[in-house]
């Protein structure tokens, strides 16, 4: 994405730059672990102090993310002080953890053992406090945390508001939209005219209405409806440079 963003922006030195360093971190791996590595070229490229993430996000405390990330590797329970959005006062929890779901703000996907036998999202911001344990966790074999994540647009998610969802952009707006991954499952169809229809399924409407506006008129929301109306308020001719 940084040497996307990079090319994008007429920054060609840097695209090369960020290219090259990609080639070279990939070819220090395995070969059977350099595959699944490439997803995580930012991820490396942000450690070793090469790139930085852009954006407003969410502050989350260090250590919790080290011991979370520990518990995750391990697969190991975590005790974990807790703030529900109900309650101001942190409640002491052990929780089963899956993995986590980044972005503007971090989400913990994990199953509260004395409360839920479903999965749950906990937000890092609200976790003041997480210490491991030395219960070993059994995960189910059949979860999977990109088709999890694929649930949802961003980082809500909700079974009631699971949609279809069918965007169309304007023919000046194709080009760019095609550079955008809006959904791991999206399909994407050029009309006659030149304009781009996206589909794909998830939940997530006030997320999606969030980044629509960044389109101003140059997108339509064709489905659904209620994401439509959420839209029509706040698209404007006034807005000239796309994403």
């Amino acid at each position: 994405m940084s040497i996307r963003r990079a090319e994008r922006e007429g920054g060609h030195i840097d695209a090369e730059a960020l290219g090259a360093l990609r080639d070279r971190l990939l070819a220090t791996l395995p070969s059977t672990h350099a595959r699944r590595a490439e997803v995580d070229v930012e991820a490396i490229l942000e450690a070793k102090g090469y790139a930085c993430r852009l954006g407003p996000k969410v502050k989350t405390l260090p250590t919790v993310m080290s011991i979370i990330a520990a518990a995750l590797k391990g697969h190991y329970r975590l005790i974990v002080w807790y703030r529900d959005a109900q309650d101001p006062e942190p409640r002491r929890c052990v929780i089963e953890p899956y993995g986590l779901l980044l972005g503007t703000r971090h989400y913990l996907i994990a199953r509260d053992s004395a409360k839920e036998t479903s999965l749950r999202r906990f937000r890092l911001d609200r976790i003041d406090k997480a210490e491991i344990t030395i219960d070993w966790l059994e995960k189910d074999k059949d979860f999977d945390l990109e088709a999890y994540a694929a649930q949802s647009f961003g980082s809500f998610h909700s079974e009631a508001e699971f949609t279809r969802v069918v965007w169309r952009f304007s023919p000046a707006a194709t080009a760019t939209a095609r550079e955008f991954e809006f959904h791991p499952k999206q399909e994407m169809v050029e009309e006659d005219d030149g304009g781009l229809l996206v589909t794909f399924e998830a939940s997530g409407l006030v997320e999606m209405a969030w980044h629509l506006a960044k389109w101003g008129d140059a997108v339509e929301v064709i489905e659904p409806a209620a994401l439509r109306e959420m839209v029509a308020s706040f698209q404007n001719s006034r807005i000239t440079v796309l994403p």
